[in-house]
């Protein structure tokens, strides 16, 4: 009976992996690339006063999106390693 425990729990695992792997890898050629910034704003702590009134301390921070266009002018996504690597008419693969 454990050991259908643990199976089920290690495929439930492998299961949440399998979203994140990139399930259309596809390969173009570079034809620009830009780095889109933008400031997004999230809740680090959350307080109560002596009143009662809760009050949200928030941090704003930069989101970097790392963009590759190919041929035909669609953008891709891609990490930053590969967007620093990536010169223009080299050919990166990118996750569809």
């Amino acid at each position: 009976m454990r050991a259908l425990v643990v199976l089920l729990a290690a495929g439930v695992l492998l299961a949440g992996c399998a979203e994140v792997a990139c399930r259309d890898p596809q390969t173009v050629v570079v034809t620009d690339k830009r780095d889109d910034m933008r400031v997004e704003t999230r809740v680090i702590d959350t307080r109560v006063e002596p009143s009662g009134r809760v009050r949200e301390q928030r941090e704003q921070f930069v989101i970097h999106d790392y963009l590759v266009k190919d041929p035909s002018d669609r953008w891709y996504r891609v990490p930053e390693p590969t967007w620093r690597a990536a010169k223009i008419g080299d050919s990166v693969t990118v996750c569809r």
